[in-house]
């Protein structure tokens, strides 16, 4: 009678344990096939042919409920990813100079929290046919003050 007990637990615990691997793994291959629907569908917009390349911000909520941003680059109505970061904002032109961004910038965002900022702009380099998206990395702790811009993407562009 022991035994019949026993077992009859042991197979209660498999079934439940096997019917619970079996909805995760389901809810799994759900989310991964709708992701990549998502990564598979381009983004297009209504921007026109030529146009200067512009900032795109999506934001979301990161660990810690730090906010962080997908940063994209619109060019001829293509979304192109560049890269993450901390919460960016659009920066107005008339607050460049505050953040060290050159006023032949076509478009500009940036961030701060928990003291440390990431800022982006976007330039047509003078010499060549292309655009530079420079970054600069801001810490409230840091011993050389002021904003150290490098280029992370070159993009060719077609010009008017």
């Amino acid at each position: 009678m022991k035994y019949k007990i026993f077992l009859f637990f042991f197979a209660l615990c498999f079934i439940t344990c096997q019917q619970s691997v079996t909805e995760q793994h389901t809810e799994k291959s759900t989310t991964e096939e709708s992701a990549a629907e998502k990564e598979a569908t381009p983004k297009e917009t209504n921007q026109k042919q030529g146009s200067p390349p512009s900032f795109v911000i999506d934001y979301f909520t990161g660990e810690a409920e730090t906010p962080r941003s997908t940063i994209s680059l619109n060019m001829d109505g293509k979304i192109i990813e560049v890269t993450e970061a901390i919460g960016c904002q659009p920066i107005q032109a008339g607050d460049y100079q505050q953040y060290q961004i050159p006023d032949a910038a076509v478009d500009a965002c940036g961030g701060w929290w928990a003291g440390m900022g990431e800022y982006f702009y976007i330039i047509k380099n003078q010499e060549s046919d292309y655009y530079m998206v420079m970054k600069a990395t801001v810490d409230e702790q840091q011993e050389s003050p002021g904003y150290e811009y490098q280029s992370i993407m070159n993009i060719v562009h077609k010009f008017k």
